[in-house]
């Protein structure tokens, strides 16, 4: 159900990482850049009243029509996050074998 009138329009951009509202805001997964949270942001186009959901808001806020948009974004970024918690775990074992191979000197 949507939330006080607005409803979801279509998802937009060169990249579908956004959903464009009918009040003009954006519903968006955004991310406080590396080693930051991902949140969904409700997005004015000047950037006053931005806040940010939690995942049952945003599908809430989308609407039944793209509720199934939040779910499968949000399912995407938690894959990518596992997949690169992954790597970052792999590259602190390798640089932590190279240590302790090294003799003190």
């Amino acid at each position: 159900m949507e939330a006080n009138g607005v409803q979801g329009l279509q998802v937009g951009g060169r990249e579908p990482k956004a959903l464009l509202m009918s009040d003009g805001s954006r519903l968006a997964l955004e991310d406080d850049g590396p080693g930051g949270r991902a949140d969904w942001m409700l997005l004015g186009d000047d950037g006053a009243g931005d806040r940010g959901l939690s995942v049952a808001d945003a599908i809430q806020i989308a609407g039944d029509r793209h509720a199934d948009y939040v779910r499968i974004r949000t399912r995407s970024e938690v894959a990518w996050l596992r997949l690169v918690s992954e790597w970052f775990e792999q590259e602190a074992t390798r640089l932590d074998g190279e240590l302790r191979a090294v003799r003190p000197g």
